[in-house]
């Protein structure tokens, strides 16, 4: 039985909402992407070879303007809210902005 009552925006919205729904729990992207960094991530013990291949620059510059200025503020990022904290304040996988390096 179908119903001819249903329009096409909200039918719309009914598949983009099932969709949606079928994507988050068939297709966990976030597991996905950590497997995949987990199993390409070199071992921390081949990095010092990889780096000669990663790395563009000359391997023996120097590091003189490493730190230049210090970061003047840290501002703990949630969807479209800034708040300023300290490092103190953040948890661990929280994203954050540094302010005027």
């Amino acid at each position: 039985m179908t119903c001819d009552a249903v329009t096409d925006s909200k039918s719309d919205s009914i598949e983009s909402t099932l969709l949606t729904g079928i994507m988050h729990n068939c297709l966990p992207t976030g597991d996905v992407l950590l497997q995949t960094t987990a199993l390409n991530f070199p071992f921390p013990a081949t990095q010092r070879y990889c780096t000669e291949a990663l790395y563009e620059g000359p391997m023996d510059d120097g590091k003189d303007d490493l730190f230049v200025k210090p970061i003047q503020r840290i501002n703990l990022l949630t969807g479209p809210h800034t708040e300023p904290v300290t490092i103190e304040d953040c948890s661990a996988g929280s994203t954050i902005g540094l302010v005027q390096l």
